[in-house]
């Protein structure tokens, strides 16, 4: 792998994902410089099918499936996703190589929320990013 060629870090679109990967690329830069970290940007099902529900789509991999396809494809070194959407059964050929600490504990994962960590429900925090790094990554298998 060249020094040169850019450090890709895959990602879905959408507002959470995005600053997600910017807060992992932020902290990526000065471990892979002088290489520049590049966003790549993956479509996944569930961003094309916004009208199917979930459980319709069969639940699993509707948002991580062409993410994890990305790291395989070596279209991406890593990838950034929230944990709470990785599937528990591991993909062959990645690895989970880091859950960096939430950047802001407690916070609502949606904008213009009023909740505290104590009125809202579980279900709506998702204050921690994970990266997957594929087999071919230099990330892989350190901890």
């Amino acid at each position: 792998m060249s020094t040169t060629s850019p450090f890709r870090l895959g990602t879905r679109g959408s507002p959470l994902a995005l600053w997600q990967a910017n807060h992992v690329a932020d902290r990526l830069r000065p471990v892979v410089a002088p290489r520049a970290v590049e966003l790549v940007l993956i479509e996944t099902h569930g961003d094309r099918d916004q009208a199917t529900a979930l459980a319709a789509m069969g639940g699993f991999g509707v948002f991580t499936k062409a993410i994890q396809q990305a790291l395989l494809d070596d279209r991406a070194d890593v990838a950034v996703h929230s944990l709470k959407d990785l599937p528990t059964i591991p993909t062959d050929g990645l690895v989970l190589a880091a859950v960096p600490p939430a950047a802001r504990p407690g916070t609502p994962s949606y904008p213009g929320s009023t909740c505290t960590l104590t009125t809202c429900p579980a279900a709506r925090w998702s204050g921690r990013a994970a990266c997957v790094a594929g087999r071919n990554s230099p990330t892989a298998g350190r901890t």
